[in-house]
């Protein structure tokens, strides 16, 4: 918590989303989401080739899992309702296998077989457009 707290206090456009008790309606959360997907887009957006790996760190995730991991926890919480065992209705198959950060040890995800970048954007996309 005190990393999230610092990131904001350094960062003073961002907004503070952990402050909202009860959580806020859902076309304020959808909103967010929306800010959310432009903020990832724009820092992902022109990573091309080895970047998507990056480099095996203990305090980072590899971008393009990184992504699909976004992906999975926007299908998993919104579409699916948080329901894991619903594989069979996943946008993607065996996304709960390779994006649940639960269950998915860090040193793994740069060994994983990921859908290629093109198909984890398609993915995110997909998410997205199912009108949640």
């Amino acid at each position: 918590m005190a990393s999230v707290v610092t990131t904001i206090a350094t960062n003073p456009g961002w907004p503070d989303y952990s402050v909202f008790r009860p959580h806020p309606p859902a076309p304020r959360l959808l909103e967010w989401m929306a800010d959310s997907r432009q903020r990832t887009g724009a820092l992902l957006g022109d990573l091309s080739g080895a970047h998507w790996l990056g480099p095996q760190l203990a305090s980072i995730n590899p971008p393009q899992w990184e992504l699909g991991h976004l992906a999975w926890f926007w299908e998993k919480w919104l579409l699916r309702g948080g329901d894991i065992l619903r594989n069979s209705s996943a946008l993607l198959p065996d996304t709960d296998v390779l994006y649940d950060s639960m269950a998915v040890p860090h040193a793994s995800r740069w060994r994983l077989p990921l859908p290629s970048v093109r198909a984890t954007w398609d993915y995110r996309g997909r998410g997205a457009g199912s009108g949640t």
